[in-house]
């Protein structure tokens, strides 16, 4: 990075309006605020998205009135008029928010809105093995369900099933999906992929715990997802990612508050609390309030159950 003022090479990068860059300004650092797309741009991209289907000037102007400038919510509102069949459409009639636009096209999938909804389930990029082995399904239905959604764009794939993964096209496509599930139906799911990790794909389990612990986190097994995160704190520390580390640990921690008080949760608690002041003490220094906090709660509780020394093993391992 020290030689890029100099280097022949470009990084394009692309963030909101309020993100605020970590690193200082450079001479060869250029910045560009992007406007929304003005009404003749919008009827531009129309035009592009809607192809040699022919739209109706009023459902155009609509679409303008409704769209903001957003190109996203351009492109999504011209397919939810396309697939809807009619180029007539009154404004009324046309989705007046992106998340409305979003869900009447998953609502016209068919079969393959619960493939979609799974997918979400699973994250943002997943696996046609993941998707067949949490879904079992006729190969077939699985195979036309998900060629309907590519072919809708609304996923990407890359490969050819079933060695094929999957990922959404945006983050808002996923989100939609994700929250049109009934709470109790999402909890299900989510425990259901986290067994098939669990039981079925021992690499993924062993390589991504953290992936196994939200599964679990999000279907309410909460001891079992402590159990996972503190296994992914570990695996970041050791790796020496010690935000990643102290991310996870924090995640069990939280947990574990939610947990019936017991001289177990209590060991458990002091244990896990050594780890997050471990990290706390590398990413943030001995004087953040933070570390400070985590280790008078530690040091508490050590010498409720007698374990003084424990804590005192942690501080002098960190300040080595």
């Amino acid at each position: 990075m020290s030689k890029g003022a100099t280097a022949r090479l470009l990084l394009l990068y692309t963030a909101r309006p309020e993100f605020r860059p970590p690193w200082p300004p450079r001479a060869h650092h250029t910045q560009i605020n992007l406007n929304r797309l003005s009404a003749g741009n919008v009827r531009k991209m129309v035009g592009q998205v809607a192809a040699s289907k022919a739209l109706s000037d009023e459902t155009i102007t609509a679409m303008v009135e409704r769209a903001g400038g957003v190109p996203l919510f351009v492109e999504e509102l011209t397919r939810a008029v396309l697939v809807g069949g009619d180029a007539k459409l009154t404004g009324r009639e046309i989705p007046a928010t992106l998340h409305d636009s979003l869900m009447a096209r998953l609502d016209r999938l068919g079969p393959a809105k619960d493939v979609i909804q799974l997918g979400a389930v699973i994250g943002n990029e997943f696996s046609y093995e993941m998707l067949h082995t949490v879904h079992p399904i006729a190969e077939t239905e699985l195979r036309a369900a998900l060629s309907t959604l590519t072919n809708a764009e609304l996923l990407y794939i890359r490969g050819i099933a079933p060695d094929a993964t999957y990922k959404f096209k945006h983050a808002l496509i996923q989100d939609t999906a994700y929250e049109a599930l009934l709470k109790s139906r999402r909890k299900g799911l989510h425990r259901r992929v986290a067994q098939v990790i669990s039981e079925r794909l021992t690499a993924l389990r062993e390589a991504h715990p953290e992936l196994l612990a939200r599964h679990w986190t999000e279907a309410g097994e909460s001891e079992r997802a402590i159990v996972e995160w503190e296994r992914a704190g570990a695996a970041a520390e050791a790796r020496n990612a010690y935000r990643e580390a102290l991310e996870n640990y924090q995640q069990a921690s939280a947990l574990l508050d939610t947990l019936p008080e017991s001289s177990a949760r209590d060991s458990q608690e002091l244990e896990l609390g050594q780890s997050v002041y471990r990290t706390l003490y590398v990413v943030r220094g001995h004087a953040a309030r933070e570390t400070i906090d985590n280790v008078d709660r530690t040091a508490a509780l050590a010498r409720k159950m007698g374990k003084l020394t424990l804590l005192t093993g942690a501080i002098n391992l960190s300040e080595g």
